[in-house]
Parts: C-alpha cells; structure tokens; sequence
C-alpha cells in the first residue's frame, strides 16, 4: 500500500451520476484527502462555487445531461487552475482525445479503477496545482517590483535630474558674475561633479531600459545612431581637442534591438573620448565599420590612456575603476557587456597602456 499523508491542503470534488460510485470513492479515499461529490453537473458547479479548496476534478465521461468532457469544456473557463481527471469505462479512444484537447484534462484513468493509480493521480493533481499556483503568485509579486522599478526610474529620470539641472543652471551663471579664480575653480569643480552625477543616473536609465528591452524588430540606421551620440557629447569639456572620424559603410537594413544597440555604441564613444591623454596634441576617436542585414562589425578606437594588460578583464566587472579618483562610473563596460550578451553578440578589447584602446564589435541582425 503506498503511503499517504493523512491530511491534505487541498479538496478534490468527485463527479458522477451513480451514487453507488460516489459513495464508493468518498469511503475508499476520504482519509487520505478531503472530498467532496456531486451526481450531475449542475451539482458540480454549486460545490466548485461553494468550496474554493478543490483543486482536484474528478468526473466521470459518461453522464446522462452532459459528459465528462463537455462539463470540464465548460468550466475550463471559469475555473482555469483547477486541475481536471477524466474516468471512461469504455475503451473510446475519441473521448480520451476531446478530454485532452477541449476539457485540457490533466490525466485519463479507466474504469473500474485501481485505488493506488488514483491516489497518485490525485496526488499528483494536487502537486501540480500547488506549483501553478505558486508560479502565479510569483509572477504577480515579479510584476509588482517591476511596476514599483518603472516608478523608481521614472524618479531618477525626472525628479533627480531636474534639481541637478538648475545648480548646473546656477553654477553658469555664477560664473559669469564671480572674478575672483579661486571661486571659479570651486564652480568647475560643482559642474564637473553634477556633471558626473547626471552621467551617472543616465548610465542606470540605460541599463534599466537594456534590460527590458525584448523587441527585436527595430530598424537601425548606425550613421544616424552614431551621430546623435556625438552630437549629444561633442560640447562635452573632456571632447575639447578630441577629433572624431566616422566611416560606417551600412548596405542593408539592420534589424535588432535599439535601445541596447544605442547604449553599446554610446558608452563606447563616451569612454574613447573620456580617458585621453592630456599631452597628446592630434586626440582622436575613430568609428569605422560594415553593415550588413545579417551582422553589424564595428571598430571603436582612440589614442587615449590604454589600460593595462593585467586589467583588460576586470573592466567588465561592475564598477571597476583602475583609480577611485577617476571620473567614471564603472558602469560603463559592465553595461555593455551585458547589453552585447542580450543580442548574441561579441566583444573584442585591445590596448595598449599608453597608447590607446581598440574595441571590435559584432552584433548579429534578426530577421523581418
């Protein structure tokens, strides 16, 4: 005899028009689970009203009113998460085919049945129900934090930029106002650390965005994507002396995801024109790539600082920074590599400590 849990959390509702076979499988299993019967299927959805703990049906196929599949067609509907298990006596390989396929029955078992097959069946029932409504559960409080992120970021976006706006706003003016060279360093010094906070919060909107990102269909125009990254940073203090040269050759269409496409190319060109040596006189970034409707290959390259051998690895790492007084976030590369991993692409980083760094992209198009 297999071994069952005395009580269970959890009903199972019986369903059959012969009350002889009702009164048989309430007294064969009403110690093992809690049961409830019904002789037709107006019964049925009575107790299924009245008692929110089943989570088991259980209905016999061959009913006078209705069948067994026809009941569960019916309230398949009404009462989605019950799971439901249809008994034949009658070898119809028909019926067995419309309970899977209109009443999505969960399991058939013939008649005259074994006890033992039907504990597990009705064991098994009960599991899968718990597991669904767990899975339902979780899928709503994931849906909850993700409502409450969208009100975060929105915050970041508009309640957090805009104060940083105005002492950036103030900051200018009292520039123009103030004489004395010690207070203006004191006002670079404000600007250049609202500047770095809003690159910051900018950084964390990207990555949020990347990370929903799911529509893959988005046509992208990568000239028209790269000159709106330069434009945005070409007034930038650290752009000053910084010459950009752009030769993208794009034959086709390309399909993939904008948003993270934008923010891989945008934390690229920022980071080139962001870590230049201050002796060097020609500075330079260099966007040169091809195109096609079935992969994008692009070069980032500048002739600033480089990074050392020993770190080429570690700049991928969430907020690496080789100096804690540097100006970056130590974002910047974490959020690539993880934006190139949601388009299946690849990455190449080569440098030079010194001389500058090359980044070779690859990033494969989708289809229409």
């Amino acid at each position: 005899m297999i071994d069952f849990k005395q009580e269970q959390d959890g009903a199972v509702l019986y369903v059959d028009d012969e009350q002889n076979n009702i009164n048989s499988f309430r007294s064969t299993f009403r110690k093992e689970f809690k049961v409830y019967s019904a002789i037709n299927a107006v019964e049925a959805l009575k107790n299924l009203k009245s008692y929110p703990d089943i989570k088991v049906i259980i209905s016999d196929q061959r009913m006078p009113d209705v069948t067994g599949v026809e009941f569960f067609e019916k309230i398949r509907h009404i009462y989605p998460n019950k799971v439901r298990v249809i008994l034949t006596g009658y070898s119809d390989i028909k019926a067995v085919i419309d309970a899977i396929n209109k009443g999505q029955v969960y399991r058939y078992i013939d008649k005259p049945w074994n006890n033992d097959l039907v504990r597990l069946a009705i064991q098994d029932a009960m599991d899968l129900f718990d597991t669904r409504k767990n899975l339902s559960d979780k899928n709503e409080s994931l849906q909850s934090a993700y409502n409450e992120l969208d009100k975060f970021v929105y915050s970041v976006s508009h309640d957090l930029r805009s104060p940083l706006m105005s002492i950036l706003g103030i900051a200018n003016l009292a520039e123009v106002d103030v004489q004395d060279p010690k207070s203006l360093e004191y006002f670079q010094t404000i600007k250049g650390m609202v500047d770095k906070l809003d690159g910051y919060i900018h950084q964390i909107i990207d990555h949020y965005k990347g990370s929903q990102g799911k529509q893959f269909g988005d046509r992208i125009d990568f000239n028209k994507v790269v000159d709106e990254i330069i434009e945005s940073i070409k007034y930038h203090p650290s752009a000053q002396g910084v010459k950009f040269q752009v030769n993208l050759e794009q034959s086709d269409s390309f399909l993939s995801n904008k948003m993270n496409v934008k923010t891989i190319l945008s934390n690229l060109i920022s980071n080139a024109f962001k870590y230049q040596r201050e002796e060097e006189t020609n500075k330079f970034v260099e966007v040169t790539g091809t195109i096609t409707s079935e992969k994008a290959e692009i070069i980032v390259k500048d002739n600033g600082v480089g990074i050392k051998e020993d770190k080429k690895e570690e700049v991928f790492n969430m907020f690496y920074r080789a100096k804690q007084d540097e100006t970056g976030t130590g974002l910047g590369l974490f959020i690539v590599s993880e934006a190139i991993e949601k388009l299946a692409g690849s990455i190449d980083l080569r440098s030079t400590f010194g001389k500058g760094t090359e980044i070779k992209l690859i990033l494969p198009g989708t289809s229409e």
